[in-house]
């Protein structure tokens, strides 16, 4: 049984006709009918406003997006358009609008910022074709469209928020520590809903980003933490393309299939937490849903959330306290931690977009980008075993990223643009500038990822903040519950590619200050980590549970995100039957946790009523 919402097209012409009657059309470039060779991006809509269309050709321009629109009587209207130069004033992602037989001027062209580009009066009578038509390939951007008489100016329409239903359990962000939580919950008999903003589940593990996941699983002190992950990592195909970076990837088919078999499950694609509303005692009352493609928005209520979203961003909207900059060492005593006063100035977890390469069939020529970064040596952009190999055809791994100085939430669209000039730059050396270019003369790009892969997280504090000597010395704690196995994991910006640009390195050079690989002892952190200090009913999994930034340098890879929510699901199940909170759940009924976690089955009993009812899947 699916949940029926209206297709794009029907609510972007019952949007456009109740804004026509004040004076405007307004027009949600995500809500076009066909998005053509365009992409949605929704990952940067709280700091930006909104979704928006994205041109990511990697330098061939693509296809057209439509829609139509009733114009009613024939009549004049001024268009708008939102946009912006990513590069300003240099304009790589250059774009028209068509409206009907009518032509805009170059847009994307000039002001950095997001701003209503006027693109003068056009005449259009009745349903009207408007096209979003590329000129370059390379990350041209549309938010909206407005059309307005005479002097009016573009205001986007108000958001009614209709109900959305009533859970037991609301899991925000579709990870592996998301969904994890979220199937746990289902097949403990809570109901369940799972809220992703992407079309695509497993976050830095999806085919969006492709991150393979690291760390240990099933160890003790319960191993069956492990039993939702070790089902999705048989849904990883050990070679999905001719690099082995892009190995162990989810298959999307057969993730969406998963989460459709559970009987107690909603899943809610496409869709942003954008709100949350609390009651009196600080407690979550209830989330506001923002749907990608049509902007509809919905409340959802439940008696408990689970932020994990590695953003920490409901825990946020929730009031809650947060961390994103590194702890010094005058507060934690961690070896790993910059002395007060520096905090990042030795540098950060980045944030990467993966990019793979190949040999085609014939020649394969590369736009010249003098927008991009500038390289004029191997030295400027490759590290280590790279350097002197010009008939290597290169992929973008792990090491290429960006950020290490920057918030990755505040800035996140910045970073993830700089990548962009990292990767264009190279390319653009290598295959027009470099000695060796003939030896790239058939090399292409098949592959690059536009959404942000984030190692870097915003963290929700919890009853313990668990530090990286807690890890080091292998401290016990008695409601310890998943056990991290990763070393601490801090990536350090490449010391050449530094020198070249200072304060915005785009490869990484090491893992450590120093290039000191910091290993560990398997080490179970405490359940006190897995909620929210402030929020009596929000629990956390994933990255951004509570922990120091040194410490996130090991819990923060797939395999223990996705054991934190599984964790985090049962609990949540023993929350709803004993009527307690998190903290009461670890203070004084924490047994009871200890048994569940140790004999989980079995699993799936239906709720007391209503679970046939379940929006089961909502497909975007």
């Amino acid at each position: 049984m699916f949940r029926s919402f209206l297709p794009a097209a029907v609510a972007l012409v019952c949007a456009a006709s109740s804004a026509a009657s004040d004076g405007q059309v307004f027009i949600e470039a995500e809500s076009f009918e066909s998005v053509g060779g365009w992409v949605v991006d929704q990952q940067f809509m709280d700091r930006m406003g909104s979704p928006y269309l994205l041109a990511h050709g990697i330098g061939e321009p693509v296809a057209d997006a439509v829609t139509t629109v009733d114009f009613g009587e024939k009549g004049e209207w001024r268009l708008f358009v939102r946009t912006r130069d990513w590069v300003a004033p240099q304009g790589p992602g250059r774009f028209r609008v068509k409206v009907g037989g009518w032509t805009s001027k170059e847009l994307g062209v000039g002001e950095g910022a997001w701003h209503w580009e006027d693109c003068g009066t056009v005449c259009v009578a009745g349903a009207t074709e408007v096209r979003l038509c590329d000129l370059t390939g390379f990350e041209g951007r549309v938010d909206a469209l407005c059309f307005a008489k005479g002097n009016a100016r573009p205001r986007r329409p108000a958001f009614e928020v209709a109900s959305g239903g009533m859970y037991d359990f609301v899991v925000v962000g579709g990870g592996f520590a998301g969904m994890c939580a979220a199937v746990a919950a289902s097949r403990q008999g809570l109901r369940t809903a799972l809220v992703q903003d992407r079309p695509l589940f497993g976050g830095n593990g999806s085919n969006e980003c492709r991150v393979r996941p690291h760390g240990g699983l099933a160890l003790p002190p319960f191993p069956r933490n492990a039993d939702h992950m070790r089902e999705l990592w048989a849904m990883m195909p050990k070679h999905q393309g001719p690099a082995l970076a892009d190995s162990y990837i989810l298959d999307d088919g057969r993730v969406r299939a998963w989460l459709r078999a559970e009987t107690n499950l909603a899943v809610f694609a496409s869709t942003r937490c954008v709100a949350a509303e609390r009651c009196a005692d600080g407690a979550i009352a209830s989330v506001v849903l923002h749907d990608i493609r049509s902007s509809r928005r919905f409340r959802v209520r439940a008696a408990f959330f689970c932020d994990a979203t590695g953003d920490a961003s409901l825990a946020e909207q929730a009031g809650a306290e947060t961390r994103w900059d590194a702890e010094c060492f005058e507060e934690t005593g961690e070896e790993l931690a910059p002395p007060r006063g520096c905090r990042r100035e030795a540098g950060g977890l980045e944030s990467s977009c993966l990019w793979f390469a190949r040999n085609a069939d014939g020649a394969r020529p590369f736009p010249r980008c003098p927008w991009a970064l500038t390289i004029d040596r191997d030295e400027d952009a490759l590290v280590g075993a790279e350097i002197g190999k010009p008939d290597w055809i290169l992929s973008g791994n792990w090491s290429w990223g960006s950020g290490f100085y920057r918030d990755p939430v505040k800035e996140g669209e910045a970073i993830r643009d700089w990548n962009f000039r990292a990767i264009y730059g190279l390319w653009d050396y290598l295959k027009n500038k470099a000695e060796y270019s003939g030896n790239y003369a058939r090399a292409e790009i098949y592959w690059m990822g536009y959404i942000l892969a984030k190692r870097d997280a915003h963290r929700i504090v919890g009853d313990y903040v668990v530090t990286a000597t807690d890890m080091l010395e292998g401290r016990k704690f008695d409601d310890g519950v998943v056990t991290t196995t990763w070393f601490l994991d801090q990536h350090m910006p490449a010391p050449a590619v530094e020198a070249k640009f200072p304060g915005r390195a785009f490869r990484t050079g090491g893992a450590v200050p120093g290039g000191k690989r910091v290993e560990i002892k398997p080490f179970a952190i405490p359940f006190r980590c897995l909620y929210s200090k402030d929020v009596p009913n929000l629990f956390a999994a994933g990255k951004d549970i509570s922990g120091t930034y040194a410490a996130l340098g090991s819990y923060r890879v797939e395999n223990t995100c996705g054991m934190t929510g599984t964790v985090v699901g049962r609990a949540a199940a023993l929350c709803v039957r004993l009527g307690v909170s998190p903290h009461d759940l670890a203070f004084s009924r924490f047994d009871d946790l200890r048994a569940l976690l140790e004999n989980p089955s079995p699993e799936s009993p239906r709720p007391a009523g209503g679970a046939a009812n379940l929006p089961r899947f909502v497909r975007r």
